[in-house]
């Protein structure tokens, strides 16, 4: 009997987003006795002034100001987020640039242009037969930055090197050839190793896969959760139209 597998994914969009880069504030507190009334009554214009003036309070102080920021700004899956490219980052940048102008300095914020992702919910990930079960995020799978859902039968990749040779060895999914024989529809089932994962996803996706799993080689060092990112051959940023999930060697050799 097949395996049949569903990739849930939440609705999703990619943008290209100008954020803010704000100034970091901490720094690592040292055991100087110094209070933070010397520090203000003197001119801290070397960095060992300022490295001793940095009091844990107040390191502290920051942090929770940083949490709460997270807590009023929730991203779009309801999570508090201080994400780039969401309104928490934003307010952080401005929370930082404030504290620096009121202590005299001159702050510049200066734009970047970023690839922005986000989830609108939670993702999943089950097997619907012949054993159901529901995968647990970040421990048995995790998300590919991706879009979409899958509903379907599982059908490995050409490529698959089992049981793994001692050095990486395997090359599946890298090439079209590898989906040769590959009926359309299904989830394809692609070893790590060879080329980039992003490669994987778009030959499976050429070929007409409803989504992906990648799972890791197997080698020494190489059978965790590895959750990687998805690159072209020119290692440009990509995000499928398919679900791509990935999981651990052990979990790849169950399907």
């Amino acid at each position: 009997m097949q395996r049949r597998l569903r990739l849930g994914r939440p609705r999703s969009w990619l943008v290209v987003v100008c954020a803010a880069v704000g100034v970091g504030l901490l720094a690592a507190p040292t055991a100087s006795a110094i209070t933070p009334a010397q520090c203000d009554a003197r001119v801290n214009d070397t960095p060992s002034k300022l490295v001793e003036c940095v009091q844990t309070a107040d390191l502290w102080n920051h942090m929770k100001a940083f949490q709460k920021i997270a807590n009023q700004n929730p991203g779009p899956d309801g999570h508090p987020s201080r994400n780039s490219g969401e309104p928490g980052y934003r307010a952080s940048v401005d929370y930082v640039a404030r504290l620096m102008q009121q202590a005299g300095y001159d702050v510049t914020i200066q734009p970047y242009k970023f690839l922005y992702y986000a989830y609108t919910g939670f993702p999943t990930f089950t097997e619907v037969s012949p054993t159901p079960h529901t995968y647990t995020l970040n421990s048995e799978w995790g998300p590919g930055q991706s879009i979409g859902t899958a509903n379907a039968a599982i059908q490995p990749a050409g490529g698959i090197v089992i049981p793994p040779t001692a050095a990486s060895s395997s090359t599946s999914g890298c090439t079209s050839a590898d989906f040769s024989d590959f009926v359309s529809g299904r989830i394809a089932l692609i070893q790590r190793g060879g080329c980039n994962f992003g490669v994987k996803a778009l030959n499976a996706q050429a070929a007409g896969a409803s989504g992906v799993i990648i799972f890791n080689e197997g080698n020494p060092g190489r059978t965790d959760l590895l959750i990687g990112s998805l690159s072209d051959a020119a290692d440009n940023p990509i995000v499928p139209t398919i679900p791509v999930a990935f999981t651990t060697f052990a979990g790849g050799r169950t399907f």
